[in-house]
């Protein structure tokens, strides 16, 4: 985990639940890894408002993969990955809960 100008950048460890602790001193958690089956993200902590969360997930090339918004993070419902393609996830946080922003999927 690097901690680069009120930025955290994570490389999380990839499984069927990814959990990203969240630092309440860090102004954006940036947390990556590659999915190679279906999960569910949930965040450890408790986010300040206005605090950002990106998640940038790799697929891999076998299957699109399901993301699962969990604990903490409210979105648009599940994400469906392209095979070998990148999805990114923006959130903020209001009420100590991340709010989906935007999301880019097979970049």
């Amino acid at each position: 985990m690097a901690n680069i100008g009120g930025r955290s950048i994570i490389d999380a460890v990839a499984g069927t639940t990814v959990t990203v602790t969240i630092d309440p001193s860090v102004q954006h958690t940036i947390a990556r890894w590659t999915a190679a089956q279906n999960v569910t993200v949930n965040i450890s902590g408790v986010p300040v408002d206005g605090q950002e969360l990106t998640l940038i997930v790799t697929n891999d090339s076998l299957l699109g993969r399901l993301l699962t918004l969990g604990t903490g993070l409210l979105g648009n419902g599940t994400a469906l990955g392209i095979v070998s393609k990148r999805s990114v996830i923006t959130l903020v946080a209001d009420g100590g809960v991340f709010y989906e922003r935007c999301r880019t999927i097979g970049i």
